[in-house]
């Protein structure tokens, strides 16, 4: 099989000794944890790489020659009334045969981990996370969680509610869940736009007055490149697709 360019990567996501889409979850972690300007810098970016990469993925890794087939994907993103929703993912596999290591299977098979320590392992990294985005933690902290877990579930759930940090760490999951979901929708109306002749000249309208109404950040119009798209509709044979073409691009 011809080399897609990720062998290299494979080679060293099988040497991490867990499996891959762990390592993901923990390498964006890391990441706003280690290089959070970096990490804001190119989130809509990753986002964009996650909604498309089941659509245009490369030749199947590992697939045998006897039967030659290739999993089906699986889509990332789904349409539901307009909208876009997320669809739940099944458990990332490799097939083993493409491992190099005895147990193969899914990546680090074999490879039992405790539940607290990973439990403990991503508390600390989503720690260091906010930390870099103004939070402040420290042991104390870490004691007083430790004394609250044994207390009545009721009392815990109260307290949760009253630490201000925590809701600012929630609020910023919620916003980085929200302009993901603004990215896929951008990315959904590319796509209709880039395929105007398929499409009526009021789906058409519609699409770019929900882009009016939008509030894009400047990252997300680099990463989408929803520019190019609404470009081609300037000389609609629609005055009114023209004019609205128009409008969004001054």
């Amino acid at each position: 099989m011809a080399d897609d360019g990720l062998d290299r990567w494979r080679g060293f996501f099988r040497g991490a000794g867990v499996g891959i889409c762990e390592a993901i979850e923990k390498a964006i972690l890391v990441a706003a944890a280690d290089e959070p300007q970096e990490f804001l810098r190119r989130r809509d970016r990753i986002a964009e790489r996650l909604f498309n990469a089941l659509l245009a993925r490369p030749s199947c890794h590992g697939c045998t020659a006897s039967t030659g087939s290739v999993p089906p994907a699986t889509p990332a993103v789904a349409e539901d009334k307009g909208s876009v929703r997320r669809v739940p993912e099944k458990d990332c596999k490799v097939d083993s045969s493409s491992l190099g290591a005895p147990g193969g299977g899914a990546l680090g098979g074999g490879i039992s981990e405790d539940d607290d320590s990973d439990s403990e392992d991503d508390e600390r990294l989503r720690r260091a996370a906010a930390s870099n985005y103004g939070h402040n933690y420290d042991d104390d902290n870490d004691v007083e969680e430790e004394q609250d877990a044994a207390a009545p579930a009721e009392e815990d759930h109260h307290a949760e509610d009253d630490d201000p940090e925590a809701e600012e760490l929630e609020a910023l999951t919620n916003e980085i869940d929200e302009e993901s979901q603004i990215v896929g929708e951008v990315l959904r109306i590319k796509e209709l736009l880039l395929h105007k002749q398929d499409h009526s000249d009021a789906t058409l309208f519609d699409s770019l007055r929900r882009l009016q109404l939008m509030q894009l950040s400047v990252s997300t119009l680099k990463a989408t490149e929803i520019g190019r798209a609404v470009n081609g509709l300037r000389k609609h044979s629609s005055q009114q697709i023209r004019h609205l073409a128009l409008a969004l691009i001054q």
